[in-house]
């Protein structure tokens, strides 16, 4: 029999390089894949399925990783490199909490796209204001909402449908200790 650390190990090493493989596509394959989001979808599902920590680890190293493969060294000052890594981490945390208390899927993914966008919100308005630049409600909009619509819808409909599959077949009793409910 698998043990718990083991799948939750599995899970968390195998998003981190899908998620890394994908920021590290070319152009203009990344243009179609980014909005997509992928790495809130894998996030927010590892929040759910694993937990925090593996969330936070989802949500934070792929974008540390392509940077490291593409540019051969650390990011070191461009503190909007940072941004998505928060916002990607936040969004992890806040899933995996929500359904650790109220074990609703849709309601975690929800508050996880929610939460990691206003983080963005925040952090982009206080990265701006100390570059001397101006960030404004439009700009936020487009950056956390409009261009990337697609990824939150998906994350939004397909991790809820994902975690229904799981607990029908008995992977989230392996997973989170949960009942196997009959769907």
């Amino acid at each position: 029999m698998i043990k718990k650390r083991t799948l939750h190990l599995l899970i968390t090493i195998s998003s981190v390089i899908v998620s890394t493989a994908l920021l590290l596509l070319p152009e203009p394959a990344a243009a179609y894949v980014s909005w997509l989001s992928p790495g809130l979808f894998f996030t927010v599902l590892t929040g759910i399925v694993c937990g925090f920590f593996p969330a936070v680890l989802v949500g934070a190293l792929p974008p540390l990783l392509a940077f490291l493969v593409t540019n051969f060294s650390l990011p070191g000052k461009d503190w909007l490199f940072y941004v998505p890594m928060a916002v990607l981490a936040v969004s992890g945390l806040m899933s995996a909490g929500v359904y650790t208390a109220l074990k609703t899927s849709f309601g975690a993914a929800v508050s996880g796209i929610l939460a990691g966008r206003f983080v963005l919100g925040v952090l982009n308005l206080v990265i701006y204001h100390l570059l001397g630049r101006t960030y404004t409600i439009g700009m936020f909009l487009r950056d956390g909402f409009v261009s990337v619509w697609a990824g939150l819808l998906l994350t939004a409909v397909f991790v809820p449908l994902l975690v229904v599959l799981f607990r029908r077949y008995g992977i989230m009793k392996l997973l989170r200790n949960e009942k196997i409910v009959e769907v």
